[in-house]
């Protein structure tokens, strides 16, 4: 009979724990279907989200491949042309030195031409040589300015020799053997100048 009381007694003790037991596994049961019901949510928007990422992602991509084929193509353009400008500035160096070496020529030759000169001649050239020989030691003249003048002095040079292989005649003044100075007409062949003055006095050149 003590057994039968004991095990009455027993079951009561055990039904509230049941119960209890039984709503905590009701509990816990209905917190793992909302976080699985979240975690399908979570999945499902991952998923809708996926395909536009992966097309930005591609999109972007794409964009950067063709950034760099512009950079590249950029960066050769850019090389060419530091080759030609560095050609050009060579092909500019050798057209300066070029013309500085036909100014110095022209100078030269121009020097050459006046040392070169019968006294007879000078009041012909005086001023042209003069002038060639200050444009050629002017600073702030271009250097196309400065051939230019010692052109017009090479020209002068190679007709004075044209002239002078033919005879040159030219007018200018003279002192005659009775000290008079005259004018009138020089000719000139090569080394030899004669001289006739107005009154019909001539004869052969003297210098000095």
């Amino acid at each position: 009979m003590f057994s039968s009381a004991a095990a009455v007694a027993l079951m009561a003790l055990a039904l509230p724990a049941q119960t209890e037991l039984s709503a905590v596994a009701a509990e816990a049961q209905s917190k793992l279907d909302d976080a699985l019901a979240r975690l399908a949510a979570v999945r499902t928007r991952i998923s809708a989200e996926k395909v536009p990422l992966a097309t930005e992602r591609d999109r972007l991509f794409a964009e950067l491949r063709d950034l760099r084929r512009e950079a590249d193509r950029a960066q050769r353009l850019s090389d060419n042309q530091s080759a030609d400008l560095g050609a050009f500035e060579a092909e500019l160096k050798a057209q300066a030195e070029v013309v500085d070496y036909l100014i110095n020529l022209s100078t030269e030759s121009g020097r050459t031409m006046g040392s070169q000169l019968d006294p007879s001649e000078m009041p012909r050239y005086r001023e042209m040589l003069a002038s060639a020989e200050a444009v050629a030691e002017d600073p702030y003249l271009s250097p196309l300015e400065k051939l230019e003048a010692q052109n017009g002095v090479m020209k002068a040079s190679l007709a004075r020799m044209r002239e002078l292989s033919g005879g040159a005649v030219y007018e200018g003044k003279a002192i005659l053997p009775s000290g008079v100075l005259e004018s009138g007409s020089f000719v000139r062949f090569g080394p030899v100048t004669l001289f006739a003055s107005a009154s019909g006095a001539g004869g052969l050149v003297e210098q000095g």
